[in-house]
């Protein structure tokens, strides 16, 4: 019910604020608590906010891809319709192989 997810949310707000220091930490790939949140699809807007409103700074850092929490999050739910840098590279390649074929044929 509502309680237990508010239960949940309380929690995780105490657990945040007692790590604060860690939100900014990073694992291999350059990612945050929030990068990672953002690729949850289980993940709510006030489990985003409880991360933003203890380490703000944590909007604008980057992953090795270059990504930012909020376009890794856009990415994941599908609203980036795939990174555009990928795609434009996948339809060139393709039309490139296509052509190659057609002109050794």
């Amino acid at each position: 019910g509502n309680n237990t997810q508010q239960h949940l949310v309380d929690h995780t707000s105490t657990l945040i604020h007692e790590n604060r220091q860690s939100l900014a930490a990073t694992d291999a790939m350059g990612m945050t608590a929030l990068h990672i949140l953002c690729c949850n699809p289980h993940a709510t807007i006030e489990m985003v906010q409880l991360l933003v409103d203890n380490d703000p700074s944590v909007l604008s850092l980057q992953d090795v891809t270059g990504s930012t929490p909020l376009k890794l999050f856009l990415a994941c739910q599908g609203l980036l319709g795939a990174d555009e840098d990928n795609n434009g590279e996948e339809s060139d390649d393709d039309d490139d192989d296509d052509d190659a074929d057609a002109d050794t044929e």
